[in-house]
């Protein structure tokens, strides 16, 4: 069993400490190798995600992404990887933004004006710059979370706490 904590938007810290863990092959995701020599000898790998994938750092949406990944590709193999909702998880379904990067809303702002064609967002002479970037962001990310999207779902579908085991705690 494997515990990693506040991931917070930075993918790429939370693999390097997953790969120390040994729970990921080192190229990117989840020990499929590994797993299968270890599944044959029936042991099995449980990775216990305590929350905070969100916020603070550049990467949040593609953290999690990238951890919704991981719970497949270990189900695929017999691991299982558990996603608990963390308190800026909580904070972004309540759609409290205040430690949402500002780079990541301005950056998710600036695709969301170039996808709806509200304007091209690289022509400055309409006079599109970081604030209209960083609320159309802030809309972007509560309709990326929000009700009957793919990835509010999976936030609104992770538990506060996992038992895994029997035993005295």
């Amino acid at each position: 069993m494997v515990a990693i904590g506040d991931v917070h938007g930075d993918p790429d810290a939370g693999f390097r400490a997953l790969a120390l863990a040994g729970v990921v092959d080192g190229r990117s995701w989840w020990r499929s190798d590994a797993s299968r020599a270890a599944a044959s000898a029936g042991a099995r790998a449980t990775l216990v995600q305590t929350g905070d994938l969100v916020d603070r750092g550049d990467r949040s949406i593609e953290t999690v992404d990238a951890f919704e990944r991981l719970k497949r590709e270990a189900a695929a193999v017999g691991d299982e990887v558990v996603t608990l909702l963390g308190n800026h998880e909580l904070m972004t379904l309540q759609r409290d933004l205040r430690f949402v990067s500002r780079d990541e809303l301005a950056a998710l702002g600036k695709q969301s004006l170039d996808e709806s064609r509200v304007a091209d967002a690289s022509d400055d002479s309409i006079g599109l710059g970081l604030r209209a970037y960083f609320y159309a962001g802030q809309l972007a990310w509560k309709k990326t979370f929000g009700a009957g999207e793919r990835l509010g779902a999976a936030l609104r579908e992770k538990p506060f706490a996992a038992v895994r085991g029997k035993g005295k705690c």
